[in-house]
């Protein structure tokens, strides 16, 4: 074989072999990392889908402490304003302590500036009794069922002349909350009890 025959051979075989690189293996190399990409990718999302699901399964454990907080805020927080209901709550309260109730108002639900959705009572409530009875008073109502949220509170003494006691008159404007509106005033004026 001659030199030039040699030196043909090699260059044919140098092509095959650069032809066959970039052909075939550096193809199946690209082919293999991205694929190893994708396997990675696939992982990550796995593993995010995993937590996911683990997150899920915890809130679906969880599902009866939800329902029942919805349930109490939806007692605290009633669909239905039912001032009627409201205002005799408060009577209730106030006649258990043995309170005079003077003066008791209700006015009709307005949309809140506190969230959207939710619409507020305002009530105006005046009671006169001896001090420990009024106190019994408002710790019941922070006890009610219904949410109420006292902004502001006055009291004032007097002296009874024929027990010799001290009389507070109590003067409270509150807000109670619903998430609808209803029509209607309610207002009930009392003396004594």
């Amino acid at each position: 074989m001659s030199r030039r025959n040699i030196l043909i051979a090699v260059l044919v075989g140098l092509v095959i072999l650069a032809l066959w690189w970039f052909l075939f293996w550096r193809g199946s190399t690209a082919t293999i990392d991205d694929i190893e990409a994708d396997i990675q990718t696939a992982s990550q999302e796995q593993e995010t889908l995993e937590a996911r699901i683990a997150r899920l399964l915890e809130l679906q454990r969880q599902q009866g402490q939800f329902d029942a907080a919805v349930a109490e805020i939806s007692v605290s927080i009633p669909e239905d304003p039912s001032e009627a209901a409201l205002l005799e709550s408060i009577r209730s309260l106030a006649r258990d302590s043995g309170l005079a109730i003077i003066q008791l108002t209700a006015i009709p639900p307005a949309e809140s500036t506190l969230g959207e959705g939710l619409y507020e009572i305002a009530l105006n409530l005046g009671i006169e009794g001896e001090y420990f009875r009024t106190l019994q008073f408002l710790f019941d109502l922070e006890d009610l069922d219904r949410l109420i949220r006292v902004d502001q509170l006055s009291i004032s003494a007097t002296l009874d002349e024929e027990t010799s006691t001290n009389i507070l008159q109590t003067n409270l404007t509150a807000r109670a909350f619903s998430t609808s509106p209803l029509p209607g005033t309610l207002e009930v004026e009392e003396e004594g009890n």
